[in-house]
């Protein structure tokens, strides 16, 4: 899931996948999503077009370190129990993505 969201999501870093997965209902530590992150070359920022769509994840979607790992808006966590299918969303134009889980 790790390596998933990291090729799905390349300008995202651990704390951000992170974030993810606690939503989720995976516990696991920083430290280890950082470990099993694959390793890429940077990549160029957005640009100002992108910002339009990019306001509205930041405040329903994006995972924030100094709010807990949780959104402006929050967002309830999805335990096991919810499904075992976990599906991308594209946000963003596809620069991002929110996980969810889903019922099989």
């Amino acid at each position: 899931m790790i390596r998933r969201m990291s090729r799905a999501n390349p300008l995202w870093d651990a704390p951000r996948i992170h974030g993810e997965l606690l939503k989720l209902g995976i516990e696991i530590s920083q430290a280890t999503v950082g470990r099993w992150m694959p390793w890429r070359p940077k990549i160029t920022s957005p640009t100002w077009r992108s910002f339009s769509s990019y306001f509205q994840y930041h405040h329903d979607a994006r995972t924030h370190l100094s709010i807990n790992k949780d959104c402006p808006r929050p967002r309830p966590v999805q335990p096991p129990s919810t499904g075992n299918n976990i599906i991308a969303s594209p946000e963003v134009g596809g620069l991002h993505h929110r996980y969810e889980r889903r019922a099989a």
